[in-house]
């Protein structure tokens, strides 16, 4: 008596597939979760996430979170090749798609708490903030850029930061004052819905501004 081949010599076999989807179906599902809010978002009124700026008092300020990330990485990898050692991938498989479902997960619910926070926004207080400083950010994948003004009022503890896209940067000087009109997310987010030119920035700032770009054309000219 002779075997029998089997049907379909080349069809992977179902554990294959199981594991193929259970690593790349969550982060699909959470890229089309954010595809899907950010399609919903653009019917809301224009708003300008408000944000606080952290201040660096010293060289660890910024270097620590790196060490910390670095050794968290190392310290990972050492537990993930002694597990491996003592258990083996079939062992380990599983509890590592578990934690890779978790991460997507957690990803998933950020998008959705940023989402739900501006949807469910209401009228803040009208105040005045002094402009500290203002950048340039060009336009991406992400978004069509346009001036990063970082911001100082009484009502705050600390400096603010908000990204007013498409205003260029020349539409805001240091030292100016700008009215802005706010919104409070339903998960304590902060927005600007609307800000204008309160107070023209003093002459003495003005002329500090503009000093290094005269220094800066001097040899050009000569």
């Amino acid at each position: 008596m002779t075997a029998t081949a089997p049907a379909h010599p080349h069809e992977p076999r179902p554990a294959l597939w199981r594991w193929v989807l259970g690593v790349f179906a969550p982060p699909l599902a959470a890229t089309s979760l954010h595809w899907w809010l950010s399609t919903e978002a653009e019917s809301f009124s224009p708003a300008f996430p408000l944000k606080e700026v952290r201040t660096v008092t010293s060289w660890t300020d910024v270097v620590l979170p790196w060490l910390l990330g670095l050794l968290a990485v190392a310290v990972g990898i050492v537990l993930l090749v002694w597990l491996r050692r003592r258990l083996g991938w079939a062992r380990l498989g599983r509890p590592l798609l578990a934690v890779w479902w978790l991460l997507c997960a957690a990803g998933a619910w950020a998008v959705w708490a940023a989402h739900t926070d501006r949807a469910g926004m209401v009228p803040g207080p009208e105040l005045q903030a002094r402009v500290l400083g203002v950048g340039d950010k060009a336009p991406s994948q992400h978004g069509p850029g346009g001036a990063m003004v970082f911001l100082q009022s009484p009502a705050w503890p600390g400096p603010r930061s908000v990204l007013l896209e498409g205003a260029p940067a020349g539409s805001v000087a240091p030292g100016s004052l700008l009215g802005l009109k706010t919104g409070q997310g339903a998960r304590g987010g902060s927005y600007v819905t609307a800000w204008s030119v309160a107070e023209a920035p003093p002459a003495s700032a003005t002329a500090a501004a503009s000093a290094p770009a005269q220094a800066a054309s001097a040899p050009a000219a000569r």
